[in-house]
């Protein structure tokens, strides 16, 4: 037995310890999904030949020996699951009671092998300590309608329900929109679930073949009670079949892991993300949602997958770039309570760092994990593609993620394992230790007993079961890094000493572990995916001492997002909170492991306004989970905008912005757009505050719709607002009235200033300038100006008689409507010349470059009050670069430096004068 000294005081090694933990997290997370697609359409991965007769030994045990080989190449790469394709085409790669087995398989599609390579992944995929995903291609019947070999057998569909096939081009699948498919593809998924022991399942992006038309026109007709519009119909067939495969599995095995892996771009409308209460990437040019009809948010709303996967086979910086995407992706499978595992294509990927494909298009016959392979070279990325690209995109779901559950599906196996120096390079950069897969937290799962009686028999460690279905996780410890119970629960969290998870109760030690020098812990890992108390051999357990909760406090409303916070219990290895819309707890939203006393909100996804919520906390410590602490309810009040209410209409044009209050330390960004995107071309108003909340003046224009969002830091991290829209109130403005030049006057130059009566009410003005006093179109200078500006300029006038009239214009329930035009103002001009370029110093203000500085200089011989505007080339005012009195000669900086390249003016007004000098930057 080991004797440990609770009163052992050695700070500095412990501290070292913790920041060699921290390094480890940052390296190799203890918990992530690290699976790789394993292809046998076409014998992509495996098999690389067939059985041509039923049990034969010699092409069975080939088949077999390259599946253990893959199984092999995925444990030495530190992976820890696989998923195993077993239907690509209506076809098995198990025995099925519904279709015949898959070609790819055998000789002839419908011979029985004499095996079955499902159950034979699984149990040697276990033995291993990998999971198994089922994966499924749903819909897909044939890649081509000429193979004779799909209409042979009764149970072909095409036999047995030809009503059922749906063909587009050369390819055809089982037509989305017929209950009869929809039940039987539910049918297919839970015998897989029922007679093997796999622990998901996953299916990829093939739905609704892409250019379909009106194939589909008669199952339309007889299967839309719900009268829904064509596209709309198609997605809520998927959906529905989503939803039927989940709660099929809630009812035989919640414990499976429902996936689905949709196309990497959610290709939609502002409107339509709005609508799920989220808000697009920057990328949205795809094709699922019109093309395929999937729509992945959907089933991430209705709660009716586990896990998302979609398939973001782009480089960093490309187009599609992936550090765009993914973090986009992680944040909304969070919004939602999932988790996401990116897929990842390496099908391109080789030591020489050759260039791999991109999916804009999906060829009909093939999905879009399958083109990535077998047309790998029709198409290059950006960027080129090597090994430090996969590296690099790790790293960036693993910095996105909020979850607990980071994670990577990559395709294809074959890659991982025949790419020269990939699987080295990966641990060494990232996968450096073992890891387990991401828990499904949300569900509810009963507390296990713990294991005991661990024994070591030569390199063995046994011990006794914990009871069925259970799996466990191995670790050894190293004895001189534990001093004391503290020292344990600290290497307990990381993953540099976890050796792999056993689905039953031995495990046999791998050759690099010193079994002196060792300390052995076992905890229980349920199918779920939880990890329970460990055992340690030789050590006695600890009491389990239920944390007491510090904040929020019962019965309060708190301001979200915050932090739950609990005061520390000495030994604790880690604490598990429970955060439930019930206060018995059977509705779950979060059951998440955290090693510190404290976990935030921006984990979660959205708290509800006014939705009770429970939460208690159980601390983990050597063999024990305690008793839960006590129960505390509270209610939130999300991070909002108060005032206006959303979808307000009849808002001032100067309304008062009032959003919640995040203390005195909180700094907010208020963001005013024109549009629901924030595209930054239609953000009218932007600026940061120390308080919550702000008046809005001459922003606003009347009858138009704005949207508003706050950004604030809070508990260290950006939080944002939902956005909130108003309309303001239809004010139709006055004509207006234009003060200079005056009717029936000389002007003096050719650049010709035109100054009107300020008109809040309007959204633009229209003034226009001609020769002709009947305006004819051909023949007029046209001004469109923003609205709260009230002067522009017309340049360059040649000598003449001028006619110069306006008009306001404004929103009327989303329409543009005006004014009738101002009285017309008549001026001449005699020809003397008006904007002025770089002067030679004669005059008495021109523009010099001293040391790379533009400065305007002034020359009066009396003093004067001198006003000097920098305007853009429109004859909008930018900035104010000098007021105040000149007597001989001023220098005065132009400020250039924020400016755009281009041509500005400079205004100056000495009073009597009025001087227009021009620069380019």
């Amino acid at each position: 037995m080991i004797s440990l000294n609770k009163n052992m005081k050695k700070k500095s090694l412990t501290i070292l310890i913790c920041m060699f933990a921290f390094s480890l997290w940052a390296q190799s997370p203890k918990r992530e999904m690290r699976a790789s697609w394993l292809a046998t359409v076409y014998q992509l991965d495996w098999p690389k030949s067939v059985v041509s007769q039923t049990g034969n030994e010699v092409e069975i045990n080939t088949q077999k020996r390259l599946m253990t080989r893959i199984l092999d190449s995925l444990v030495s790469a530190n992976m820890n699951a696989v998923c195993f394709q077993v239907r690509s085409r209506c076809d098995a790669m198990y025995r099925s009671s519904y279709e015949p087995w898959a070609s790819d398989l055998v000789k002839k599609r419908g011979l029985d092998p004499g095996y079955d390579p499902l159950a034979f992944v699984v149990e040697e995929g276990h033995k291993r300590g990998l999971e198994v995903h089922a994966w499924v291609n749903p819909y897909r019947y044939e890649s081509s309608v000429s193979d004779a070999t799909w209409n042979e057998l009764p149970n072909d569909y095409r036999v047995s329900n030809p009503e059922w096939i749906l063909q587009v081009g050369n390819a055809s699948i089982l037509d989305p929109g017929l209950p009869a498919v929809k039940q039987r593809i539910t049918d297919v998924i839970q015998e897989i679930v029922e007679n093997y022991d796999i622990d998901g399942v996953l299916f990829d992006d093939y739905f609704y073949l892409q250019g379909i038309s009106t194939q589909d026109a008669k199952t339309y007709a007889e299967n839309n009670p719900n009268g829904l519009e064509l596209a709309d119909w198609r997605r809520r067939n998927v959906n529905d079949l989503i939803a039927n495969v989940y709660n099929m599995i809630q009812e035989k095995k919640p414990y499976v892991k429902f996936g689905v892996s949709p196309a990497g771009v959610w290709d939609v409308s502002a409107d339509v993300a709005a609508s799920y209460g989220i808000t697009l990437s920057n990328i949205t040019a795809g094709y699922a949602y019109n093309g395929i009809y999937c729509d992945p948010v959907a089933w991430l709303y209705e709660g009716t997958v586990d896990y998302i996967s979609p398939q973001i086979y782009w480089t960093i910086g490309s187009s599609n770039d992936y550090s765009v995407l993914a973090p986009w992706w992680a944040k909304t499978a969070l919004h939602f309570g999932k988790n996401f595992y990116s897929s990842h294509s390496i099908s391109g990927l080789s030591a020489a760092l050759k260039a791999t494909r991109t999916t804009e298009a999906t060829s009909q016959g093939l999905s879009s994990l399958e083109q990535a392979i077998t047309a790998e070279n029709n198409a290059v990325s950006t960027r080129a593609f090597g090994a430090s690209e996969v590296a690099a995109q790790i790293q960036i779901n693993r910095d996105a993620d909020k979850s607990g559950a980071p994670g990577s599906i990559f395709y294809a196996t074959t890659k991982i394992y025949s790419t020269k120096g990939f699987i080295d390079y990966l641990k060494s950069e990232k996968y450096a230790n073992k890891a387990l897969t991401p828990a499904i937290h949300w569900k509810n799962s009963s507390d296990p007993a713990v294991v005991n009686n661990i024994d070591l028999v030569d390199n063995t460690l046994r011990w006794n079961s914990a009871g069925e279905n259970m799996r466990y996780a191995i670790y050894a410890l190293p004895k001189s890094e534990i001093l004391n119970s503290a020292d344990i629960t600290t290497l307990l969290n990381t993953s540099k000493y976890y050796l792999g998870l056993s689905y039953v109760s031995t495990f046999t030690l791998p050759k690099n572990v010193d079994l002196s020098s060792s300390v052995f812990a076992v905890a229980i890992v349920d199918r779920y995916g939880n990890e329970y108390a460990p055992i340690i051999m030789g050590q006695e357990s600890l009491l389990g001492i239920s944390p007491q909760l510090v904040y929020p406090d019962n019965g309060t409303d708190v301001l979200a997002p915050f932090s739950f916070k609990w005061k520390t219990v000495e030994n604790a290895i880690s604490y598990i909170i429970e955060i439930s819309l019930t206060q018995d707890f059977t509705s779950v939203i979060c059951a998440r492991e955290v090693t510190e006393n404290l976990f935030s909100t921006h984990n979660l996804p959205p708290l509800v306004k006014e939705q009770n919520y429970y939460w208690r906390v159980k601390t983990k410590t050597i063999g024990n989970i305690s008793e839960p602490s006590e129960i505390r309810n509270f209610t939130c009040s999300p991070f909002a905008i108060i005032t206006p209410e959303d979808k307000s209409t009849d808002v001032s044009l100067s309304p008062t912005i009032v959003w919640s209050d995040a203390g005195r330390e909180a700094t907010y960004l208020l963001e005013v757009s024109s549009n629901l995107n924030f595209s930054s071309s239609q953000i009218v108003f932007s600026q940061t505050y120390n308080t919550n909340t702000c008046q809005l003046t001459n922003v606003l224009v009347g009858g138009k719709t704005y949207y508003l969002r706050v950004k604030a830091q809070i508990e260290g991290e950006e939080t944002i607002t939902d956005i909130s829209s108003f309309t303001t109130i239809e004010q139709i403005p006055e004509i207006p009235v234009v003060i200079s030049p005056v009717n029936n006057s000389h002007v003096s130059s050719e650049q010709i200033l035109v100054k009107w009566s300020e008109e809040p009410r309007a959204k633009s003005f229209r003034v226009e300038l001609s020769s002709q006093d009947n305006f004819p179109p051909r023949q007029v200078k046209v001004k469109q100006i923003e609205p709260y500006t009230y002067e522009t300029f017309f340049e360059d006038i040649s000598a003449g008689t001028y006619y110069l009239r306006m008009r306001s214009e404004y929103f009327s329930e989303s329409a543009i409507l005006y004014t009738d035009w101002c009285p017309t103002v008549t001026f001449y001009y005699s020809g003397a010349t008006g904007i002025k370029e770089n002067l030679d110093g004669k005059d008495i203000a021109f523009i010099r470059t001293e040391n790379d500085q533009k400065q305007l200089v002034l020359k009066l011989d009396e003093m004067s009050w001198v006003n000097a505007d920098l305007l853009s080339v429109s004859g909008m005012v930018i900035s104010h670069i000098y007021d105040g009195e000149v007597n001989g000669e001023a220098n005065v900086d132009i400020p250039v430096d924020n400016l755009s390249q281009g041509i500005y003016l400079i205004k100056i007004d000495t009073g009597c004068r009025i001087i227009l000098l021009k620069f380019v930057k």
